[in-house]
């Protein structure tokens, strides 16, 4: 179960908010303009779409709508959020090469009609490297219909948000850390664009499978990439920790708008 707590902050009346145990991790969020109203229209819905959006997507919960068609031996219909999910990942694997793969190297293996039904085939799907960059990529549209201008998310350290600008600056500055001795590769600075993070550390390596061999991503590397979109710059950054150096700069060309790092580690 999902834990929320807010809380305004200081003179300025800023709004701080994190919740717990979502998707196996944290998304705080700081809001630093924006109508008191507005704002906390905005916190409720996180809250309500945060917990909508891990009961569906949630492959480690029995009980999600993900684990449910998992386990199905026949094809089942999904919901509008899965269905949209499913469609979108077949567009990044095509984008991708195939490198983005949410079935693991069997994603040509999966199909849905038009009346949403899915057939896996056998498969198992894994939205892990879609998810953070999804609620991030409505969070922002969410803000901007609700008039809020200036707002920071991190959700778990690798999937950033920065809306409008820092209280005492003109964007968010956001240090990239090196996972294996202190310090920071680098500091990129956003403003109304996401940044994603992906690479292997010490506590969580070897989490990235290339799908076309089936193993492991070890290469102590990060890449970050920035994008206006957070659920592109989530699959980006993914995708690019497999690809070699020259389709790296292919794929990388398909998403327009988008800056990658390469940071050896």
């Amino acid at each position: 179960m999902i834990r929320t707590q807010k809380e305004y902050v200081g003179p300025s009346r800023t709004f701080h908010g994190s919740i717990d145990s979502l998707m196996g991790t944290r998304l705080e969020i700081l809001v630093s303009e924006g109508a008191p109203e507005a704002v906390s229209r905005l916190w409720e819905w996180l809250c309500v779409e945060s917990a909508r959006l891990q009961k569906v997507l949630d492959r480690f919960d029995p009980d999600s709508e993900l684990s449910i068609l998992n386990r199905s031996v026949a094809p089942a219909r999904a919901s509008e959020t899965l269905s949209w999910m499913i469609r979108t990942a077949i567009r990044y694997h095509r984008l991708t090469e195939g490198l983005f793969d949410v079935a693991k190297g069997n994603l040509n293996e999966v199909s849905i009609d038009d009346s949403d039904l899915v057939d896996l085939g056998g498969r198992v799907l894994d939205f892990g490297g879609m998810a953070k960059g999804l609620l991030l990529s409505r969070l922002g549209s969410a803000a901007a219909a609700e008039g809020v201008g200036s707002l920071f998310a991190d959700f778990g350290g690798s999937s950033i948000l920065g809306l409008g600008h820092h209280p005492f600056g003109d964007c968010w500055t956001v240090g990239v850390r090196n996972p294996f001795r202190p310090g920071v590769l680098e500091d990129i600075t956003l403003r109304n664009q996401a940044m994603s993070t992906s690479g292997n550390t010490p506590s969580y390596g070897a989490h990235i499978i290339n799908p076309f061999t089936g193993e492991y991503v070890t290469a102590r590397r990060q890449v970050t990439v920035v994008s206006e979109d957070a659920l592109d710059a989530e699959v980006l950054s993914t995708t690019l920790m497999i690809a070699g150096e020259e389709q790296a700069e292919r794929v990388a060309a398909r998403f327009p708008g988008c800056s990658a790092r390469f940071y050896d580690v």
